[in-house]
Parts: structure tokens; sequence; C-alpha cells
């Protein structure tokens, strides 16, 4: 019985009938096209670069979703998301542009931002959201430096501000590939201290340069306060007029910094944690300011001051180079090693170094105070010129293996002539 079912269905899908198209070829006769596959791949490709993807990104121009256009050209940004930036943008007053909302990527799209204002105001980009990527771009102000001038030596028309955030809520800012110049103060600066900014430059502003939580691979020159601020910064050059020109509240690697600033304030490198790798240059104060250690860097200040330090160090000074014009050379509150110290000062009170604990491998020259003046001194070389008897080239209560010239005032000394 099942053999028969079987033979019964297929013969009656054999029955079956279906509709067909013509057969009967186009008239003429096919022709090859003699194209190698290589063509044909590329005929297929320049079929597909025509093909238009939308943009999934919107332009900064008005109608569109999320942006408004005010009559003084400043454009809003009040939605999140992805936008970019279609010309140069020039406003007559208020900021370039406003983001007013959180979760904002902006690209710049190497356009730049001006104001053609006459009295600086507002900022090139104003920022009031949190999670927010600005790059590529440029903002250009009025702002110049005077430096013979008396009072205010920056002014000019434009912007008082790069990029700005006013308050530490605004938080996960990110700015990279920005250039910011002639500002009347502000450069880039960021509240809140989770912020990135990196490969970016700041020019002639007024105060404070660029200030994030980490600074990395930037540039911030001729900044009336202190030219680069933040917790982190690496591979960066500071040059500030009149405050610091590379400030941490954390550490400094493989930076610049300098200041032509004559107060006691104005410090090359400034921080609270650690400088590494780093070259320090003052004016007023010190080179490097470090309130715990200094590593593989150099400190220099030409300040006529006799409390002035090439380097400063609350815990340590190792492989390092200070010099001081009227200070001294190195001071550590804890120890120096396998570093160099030098004094031009002709007080007494100029060392080359000053440890308040232990001088090591290490070398210290006064040309009027200590050479060297330390608790322990070892394996040290330590000159004083100075004629003065309290002047010497090593002053240690223990000396072991080391050699002084100019005077010692040693209570115990080891392995010495």
């Amino acid at each position: 019985m099942k053999m028969r079912i079987i033979t019964i269905l297929i013969l009656g899908i054999g029955t079956l009938s279906f509709g067909q198209g013509t057969l009967t070829p186009p008239a003429g006769t096919p022709a090859p096209t003699m194209k190698t596959l290589d063509e044909i791949d590329q005929s297929v490709s320049n079929v597909t670069a025509t093909v238009k993807i939308a943009e999934p990104r919107t332009p900064l121009i008005d109608g569109s979703p999320g942006v408004t256009v005010f009559s003084s050209g400043t454009i809003q940004i009040t939605q999140s998301g992805s936008y970019y930036l279609t010309e140069n943008l020039t406003v007559s007053s208020s900021s370039g542009i406003q983001i007013s909302a959180s979760g904002v990527t902006l690209d710049l799209n190497g356009f730049t931002i001006r104001s053609t204002s006459a009295t600086a105001s507002s900022s090139g980009i104003w920022i009031r959201g949190s999670n927010v990527s600005i790059f590529n771009g440029h903002i250009v102000s009025g702002t110049v430096y005077n430096s013979g001038a008396s009072g205010d030596q920056y002014t000019g028309s434009g912007f008082q501000n790069g990029i700005y955030t006013a308050s530490s809520e605004y938080s996960s800012i990110r700015i990279h590939d920005v250039s910011v110049s002639g500002c009347d103060m502000k450069g880039i600066y960021i509240e809140s201290f989770d912020s990135v900014v990196e490969s970016c430059t700041v020019e002639t502003v007024g105060t404070r340069g660029i200030r994030a939580g980490i600074v990395n691979n930037c540039s911030a020159t001729i900044c009336g306060e202190d030219a680069i601020f933040g917790i982190q910064i690496t591979d960066c050059r500071g040059y500030s007029t009149g405050g610091t020109g590379i400030y941490s509240i954390g550490t400094v690697a493989n930076s610049y910094g300098y200041t032509t600033g004559t107060s006691t304030s104005s410090t090359g490198i400034s921080a609270s944690f650690a400088v590494q790798n780093s070259y320090g240059r003052s004016k007023g104060n010190y080179g490097i300011s470090s309130n715990g250690t200094v590593a593989n860097s150099y400190g220099y200040t030409t300040s006529t001051s006799t409390s002035s330090r090439g380097i400063y160090a609350s815990f340590a000074v190792q492989n390092s180079y200070g010099r001081s014009k009227s200070g001294t050379g190195i001071h550590s509150e804890g120890t120096v090693a396998n570093s160099s110290g030098k004094t031009d000062g002709t007080s007494t009170d100029s060392k080359g170094i000053y440890a308040a604990r232990a001088v090591q491998n290490s070398y210290g020259d006064s040309a009027k105070g200590d050479g060297i003046n330390s608790t322990i001194v070892s394996y040290s070389y330590g000159i004083s010129s100075g004629s003065d008897s309290s002047a010497d080239g090593i002053e240690a209560n223990i000396s072991i293996g080391c050699y002084a010239v100019g005077g010692e005032n040693i209570t115990h000394k080891y392995l010495m002539p």
C-alpha cells in the first residue's frame, strides 16, 4: 500500500505545469564585452562609489534638529548627538558655539571660530553639559600681549575665553586637536578634574592657558597666569609671563615649564607629588618645585632672591641638576642622590646642595656659601669659592669618602684625607 501511494504522488507532481516566460532570445547576436575580471571589478567599485551614504552627524546650520542659530551668528546645541561645523564661523557678540546639552560630540571640521566684538566677551565655545567631546578646529581672537605696558598687559577684542566650562558639575569632557589664540582671559578651561585635553595649543591669553584633569602633548605659551594646570601633565610645554609655567596638583613628566614672572610665586614647574624628566626655568622663584620628588630633571632660576632654588623637593632629588643665580642650586628636605647643584649667589646662605638628611654621589658648587650642606654626605664632591669662615666645600655631621675644596666643617669623617 505504501508503494502505491508514493507512486501516485510522484505521478501527480509530474503532471503539474508552471507558466514560463518567453524563451526567444532578444534580437541580434550577443557580443563579447572583452573586459577582464579586474575591469569588471573596477566598474562595480565605481558604481558603489556613486551611492550616497547618509551622514550620521548633524550639520550646524539653521533648521537642523537640536541646532539654533541666532542673529549674532551664535550657534546653540540643545540636544545630545554628533554635530559638525560646515564653514568658518564669525559672531558679532556672545559665544561662537553654546553647548547646552550632555552627550555631545562636536567636530569643528578644521574650521575657525572668530568674534568681531570690540570688547572681549563670552567664549569661542561655552560648555554647559557633561560627556562632551570637541576636536579638530581653531578659535582665533584679538587679544595681544604688550610686555612693556603698565597694568593690564593683555588687551584686545574678540573672546574672553577659548573653550570654557563654568562649573565642575559638567564632567567627562575631552578636547583634542584644537588651537586657541588671542583670548583676553582663559584658553581651554575645563573645571572638572575627570577631563582630558590632548594635542592642543594655546597662545597669548590673559590668565590661565590650559586647565584640565589630564593634559597631554599640549603647548600653552604667553599666558598671564599659570600656562598649564592639571593633575597629570605629560609631554607639555608651558610658558607664563606672570605665574607658573606648569602647575600640577599631581605629577609632571617629560615637560618644559618656563616663567618670566618675577614674583615669589612664579615657578617654572610646580608639582604636588613628582616631577620626572622635565626642565623648569624661572625668573622669580624656583626652577622646579615638588612636594614629593624630583628625578632626571633640570631646574634653573635667575631670580636675585637668596631664597630662590634651582630645584626644591620635600622628599628627594635624584639624577638631577639644579642651578641658581642667587639662591641654592638644589634644596631637599629629604635626600639628594646622583645630582649636581650649583649657585652663583654671593651670600653665605647660597648653597650648591642642601639636604636635611643625606647627600650621596653628588656634586655641589657655591660661589660664596657651602658647596654641600647636609647631615650625612657620602661619596660626594663639594666646592666653595667663598672666603667667609662659614663657607665650606662640605658641611656635615658625618662625611664618608668625600672630597672638599674651600674648607670643611665635618664632625665625623671617614675615608677622607
